[in-house]
């Protein structure tokens, strides 16, 4: 049930994206983020089709494998390769709401190529990262005993040796989300400096002088502290949904402690949740928004 719903409710947030391209206002009114939020959505809609109904299959069969040992390889690093392009992604969408808030001067001359190019560069660089195990048994050297124990047992689980492992968690995850929120950092810094500023303004002056300043404000406010608020929720999801697995892993294969079977599991299913969180948050910024109330008109 999960699984259908993420699927359609991914499906949807696609279609709306397409509807609503070339709403926007200006040139780049939000369709940097708009691009980014279109790729995220098939990034959730690929995790949903072809990574959780092998996780319900896993369930089904109490925590087995029944796929074999390769397929287990590529499912396991596809899934840790979209998690990683997600992280791209909530990247550079603080970058653009950064550039957009902190440097509206500069963020003038970002264009949608920009972001296409954005949208390149996450789903190729983590996948240079994630999909070289496919090829090559040097991530798993000196795991070759486990390797074999796992596939007696029929369980499926990542078997980096530490070093890549650490390697692969910094690189592609932690960095990622340390620099997102960096930004976000930078970003509600600099919205409450203009509005103690503004509040000073209007304070300062007399009426018919701050006007201006106060509708400019109330815009400000309004338009772009909502949407980053939204933004702000979907990254949030992601590392509270993400961040328990990637520990549970750091900590099996780099400390050598043992968890239950049935917490990797749970842990699995959380990093699911997210897929189907992120088309809900997405319908509150406001040109899906529209774009799905457009939707549901046209049955009428």
């Amino acid at each position: 049930m999960l699984t259908t719903f993420t699927i359609l409710a991914n499906l949807t947030i696609v279609v709306a994206m397409f509807v609503s391209r070339g709403k926007g206002s200006s040139h780049n009114d939000h369709k940097i983020t708009q691009l980014l939020m279109a790729s995220m959505a098939c990034i959730d809609l690929i995790f949903a089709l072809f990574h959780m109904p092998f996780g319900v299959a896993q369930l089904i069969y109490n925590g087995k494998w029944i796929l074999g040992t390769k397929f287990c390889n590529v499912w396991l690093n596809v899934g840790n390769d979209l998690c990683g392009i997600t992280a791209c992604h909530i990247l550079c969408i603080a970058i653009d709401k950064y550039m957009a808030v902190c440097k509206p001067l500069v963020y003038r001359f970002l264009t949608k190529r920009i972001g296409q190019l954005m949208v390149i560069l996450s789903w190729f660089l983590p996948s240079g990262i994630f999909l070289l195990p496919l090829v090559t048994d040097f991530f798993q050297k000196g795991n070759e005993d486990l390797i074999k124990c796992r596939d007696q047992l029929m369980i499926c689980s990542s078997m980096y040796n530490k070093h890549v492992l650490i390697t692969v968690f910094v690189v592609a995850f932690y960095l990622p989300m340390c620099a997102t929120y960096v930004l976000y950092g930078f970003i509600f810094y600099e919205i409450w400096k203009f509005n103690k500023r503004s509040s000073r303004q209007v304070r300062g002056k007399s009426c018919g002088e701050h006007v201006q300043p106060k509708v400019f404000r109330t815009e400000f406010s309004a338009a772009n502290v909502k949407a980053i608020r939204t933004l702000g929720t979907i990254v949030l999801s992601f590392t509270v949904c993400w961040v328990p697995l990637w520990f549970f892993v750091v900590v099996y294969v780099y400390l050598d402690f043992e968890f239950p079977l049935w917490s990797m599991l749970i842990t699995s299913w959380i990093t699911y949740m997210n897929s189907a969180i992120n088309p809900v948050l997405y319908s509150f910024f406001k040109p899906i928004r529209v774009a799905l109330k457009r939707i549901l008109c046209s049955f009428k």
